[in-house]
């Protein structure tokens, strides 16, 4: 079973880099333009950029009392409650149809508009926007544009102080962990990108304090992902973090904006843990292909063998047919396990 662990292994590490660098590309962080002026080769690492950023501050007295702005509620300050519910509704227009329509029809006239132009698409509104600092977005145009998911912020609000955030996904019981959908984890990224839209929008009206709820509103979502305890939620995280960064980055530069020295301390360390999903990591061999974990070194007769591939071949079937790999028949399982005998 060496062989068979060993290329699961290799596996699963392809495709946490593949989402590592998919999930934290300067695109989704939102940071392919605005204001980062350099991007040079790092002389201590190989295949590693190093990007600056020129920043306009301004001195501000300390907040009186220290606390008075918090990104994140405290303990003390969180409600019990499950954030999910709350998100869920954000990212789920139920009863609002007519809105998704609309939304759908935006982004598909700005693709079409992309192909008879011959440009890309994320030159185009709304996508555009994304790259675009405070004073550079056409404030009605975005504004009308944001009116339409108005409701979100509202539910996002709800989410920010409550303690927990569960989808109840049972991963030691499931019969299939790789199975699970996250079709609304990846639909986190549209709601971060919406946000990080009002919160330019805000800063260039000179709402600071707006500005500031929807940076926290943004830190907590991402920290709300490293609850999950799937990888991918967490790294979707980490991309949420770093929009709503670069959105602090620009708030820190407003003359109005005060003292965050204590709001940013604050912030629990690190904002995303991934203490629970690596967790789940170290176990999901044996969490998909069940029959494993009966396997050990006491003498089995031929029969439990049978028996056992017989068991097993139905769960490495449904690993090949979600990675479109032909790994195991039944003759080759067999031959596996001699040789490994």
């Amino acid at each position: 079973m060496q062989k068979t662990r060993t290329f699961f292994n290799i596996l699963r590490a392809s495709i946490f880099l593949i989402l590592l660098f998919g999930y934290c590309s300067p695109q989704l962080f939102g940071q392919s333009v605005r204001g980062w002026v350099y991007n040079d080769q790092d002389p201590d690492f190989a295949n590693r950029s190093v990007r600056t950023r020129e920043l306009i501050l301004y001195p501000a007295a300390e907040t009186r009392p220290a606390l008075k702005y918090q990104l994140i509620p405290s303990d003390f300050h969180q409600l019990e409650g499950n954030a999910a519910a709350y998100y869920l509704r954000a990212l789920g227009f139920p009863e609002r149809n007519n809105i998704r329509l609309e939304l759908d029809r935006i982004w598909t006239e700005a693709y079409k508009e992309s192909q008879k132009k011959g440009v890309s698409v994320y030159d185009l509104p709304p996508y555009s926007w994304q790259g675009m600092r405070p004073h550079e977005l056409p404030l009605e145009e975005v504004k009308k544009y944001l009116s339409l998911t108005e409701f979100q912020a509202r539910e996002i609000a709800e989410a920010h102080v409550l303690k927990t955030l569960d989808f109840s996904r049972n991963l030691r019981e499931v019969d299939s962990p790789i199975s699970i959908l996250l079709s609304e984890i990846q639909s986190f990224r549209e709601l971060a990108r919406t946000q990080s839209l009002r919160c330019r929008v805000a800063i260039a009206e000179g709402r600071i304090d707006d500005a500031i709820k929807i940076t926290g509103h943004q830190f907590r979502m991402a920290n709300h992902l490293s609850q999950d305890p799937i990888l991918v939620s967490n790294l979707i995280g980490i991309a949420i973090f770093g929009i709503g960064w670069d959105d602090a980055l620009e708030l820190l530069q407003a003359p109005d904006t005060p003292n965050l020295f204590w709001a940013f301390a604050s912030l629990p360390k690190p904002l995303v843990p991934l203490e629970k999903s690596l967790a789940f990591e170290k176990e999901w061999v044996t969490s998909q292909l069940k029959a494993l974990k009966e396997v050990d070194e006491r003498f089995k007769p031929a029969g439990y063998w049978q028996a056992f591939i017989d068991q097993i071949l139905p769960q490495y079937g449904f690993v090949e047919s979600e990675f479109d790999v032909n790994f195991f028949d039944r003759t080759g399982l067999i031959n596996l396990i001699a040789a490994g005998y």
